[in-house]
């Protein structure tokens, strides 16, 4: 099949100016996304060091510190989760009813986060590598410039910019 030459380099331009939107989007992805997990992970802490201040006749100081020190939350939350789950008459504090949901709401968020992360850096990732191959059979490894004074240089990416 024939292809004018200007529609291969248009096609091979546009791939190619895909690809590079699409790595510096994914750049920025990730710096706004090292952000939102910082934040969140501040938020994660908060909520721990909240619902460790509640303290229940059966559970451990010692090993509530040990957790909160090692930043074990989640296994924090599943604690307390299971003795709310085991009151069965109004021996509930509320407050820390509110800061157990706080934390599980935070653990969760997290987890969401870095999901989405992921499923947006693949999918970007496919996409990059779908406008390369895609367009790649456009590209004669050579670009002839017109310059005004209509004089054609070709430059290659092994040997850069070549006189005529």
């Amino acid at each position: 099949m024939i292809i004018d030459t200007n529609l291969e380099n248009s096609l091979w331009f546009t791939g190619s100016t895909i690809a590079q939107t699409l790595s510096g989007s994914a750049g920025l992805l990730g710096a706004i996304m090292l952000f939102a997990l910082q934040e969140t992970s501040k938020s994660i802490a908060r909520a721990a060091v909240q619902l460790a201040a509640h303290p229940h006749p059966t559970m451990n100081a010692a090993y509530m510190h040990h957790l909160l020190s090692r930043r074990g939350f989640h296994e924090l939350a599943k604690l307390y989760g299971d003795s709310l789950k085991g009151v069965t008459e109004g021996g509930t504090s509320l407050d820390m009813l509110a800061h157990h949901a706080t934390l599980a709401w935070e653990l969760d968020h997290d987890a969401k986060i870095r999901a989405s992360f992921w499923t947006a850096l693949k999918a970007s990732g496919v996409m990059i590598a779908f406008s390369i191959t895609g367009t790649m059979g456009f590209s004669h490894g050579t670009i002839v410039s017109v310059r005004a004074s209509s004089t054609a240089t070709f430059a290659t990416c092994c040997s850069g910019t070549s006189l005529p």
